[in-house]
């Protein structure tokens, strides 16, 4: 009798012991595993356990960051241990406390897209990751070209010397001249030819345009970039105004004609994706011309295409420009470096 009790016992206290075993496997409390005592700990998280925080974008020249907080998990207090991985150079993680961290992305990281992974782990074992994507893009930059000669006569060159400048003052000149290919196109013109590499023009008969268009490739850290220049050959008298496409081509239209006679501004040219907002006679739109305006001729001239990308968030309309009624400058006596106060009247035209 005695004996059969303690087979009872034995039996119940068995039942109970794979009942709590089983609910055990059943949380992750226990983890059969044939790898390493570090896999054995990385467990599932639970739901609670979560990363925060946006992803990076920046340009290549300035530095960013972006913060990630760490929220949950089954330790109490929360000790959080973290890795960030492949960590690619100049992406950095540095600790602000024991639930935030700070990656950062140096100046010199090169254009292009990144992912790094943000994983958390807290004093259970628990493990929950953030893929974090950072978007590097392309810096600006500008090519200019400078030529000792104006005027070509018909068995002269002339050497084009390019000069590449940028955006990103801090960053080493190294950075700017080595980054990307130069290359030389005379486009459509009738009067010179150059070669693609030297940059040396030389005539190909005695009269006729020449426009030659230097291109820098995209490289590791800035953006393709171009501009033209205008050589004049044999004596001819007459200008000529060329309006290049500035399209990543250097096709070009010209019109020429005697000194102070006037002419029309070509209609606005195509481009898929872009729209023509007016010519220039810079790269960077400083003063528009529209199209099919009446000019006069003023010695030779470049003008270039000035485009918006449809895909560009279109700037807000402004308000209705105000009319300025009067104006009234009080002062009764003005000596140098007197202090002027104009008092101006506005009143709304809308």
């Amino acid at each position: 009798m005695f004996r059969d009790g303690r087979l009872a016992l034995q039996s119940i206290f068995l039942q109970r012991f794979a009942k709590t075993v089983a609910a055990a496997l059943a949380i992750g409390l226990i983890q059969i595993s044939g790898g390493s005592s570090d896999q054995a700990l990385a467990l599932s998280a639970p739901v609670n356990l979560t990363i925060s925080g946006d992803d990076i974008s920046s340009t290549f020249g300035e530095a960013a960051d972006g913060v990630f907080t760490t929220t949950g998990g089954s330790a109490d207090p929360l000790s959080y241990r973290y890795s960030l991985s492949p960590q690619r150079y100049g992406i950095n993680m540095v600790a602000i406390d024991s639930s935030t961290n700070r990656i950062t992305v140096d100046t010199l990281t090169p254009a292009g897209e990144y992912q790094e992974t943000l994983t958390a782990q807290d004093g259970n074992g628990y493990q929950s990751s953030r893929v974090i994507k950072i978007s590097i893009a392309h810096a600006k930059r500008t090519l200019a070209l400078y030529s000792l000669k104006s005027t070509l006569n018909p068995g002269e060159t002339a050497t084009l010397f390019p000069y590449v400048d940028s955006t990103t003052p801090t960053i080493p000149s190294s950075y700017i001249g080595n980054d990307g290919i130069v290359s030389y196109s005379a486009g459509n013109s009738t009067g010179c030819a150059v070669d693609s590499q030297s940059g040396v023009v030389s005539t190909t008969y005695s009269g006729g345009n020449c426009l030659v268009t230097g291109f820098v490739s995209q490289g590791n850290y800035y953006q393709a970039a171009s501009k033209s220049i205008s050589l004049k050959i044999g004596n001819a008298s007459h200008s000529i105004y060329y309006f290049a496409a500035n399209d990543g081509t250097a096709h070009f239209q010209q019109l020429q004609g005697a000194l102070s006679s006037t002419f029309t501004t070509p209609s606005a040219p195509t481009r898929d994706g872009y729209t023509f907002l007016g010519w220039s006679e810079s790269y960077a739109g400083d003063y528009l011309v529209a199209a099919n305006t009446q000019l006069t001729f003023d010695g030779d001239k470049t003008f270039y295409a000035i485009w918006r990308s449809n895909s560009a968030p279109v700037p807000q309309q402004l308000n209705a420009p105000k009319k300025v009624s009067s104006a009234h400058i009080a002062a009764s006596h003005l000596s140098a470096g007197s202090a002027i106060v104009l008092t101006v009247a506005i009143t709304d035209t809308s």
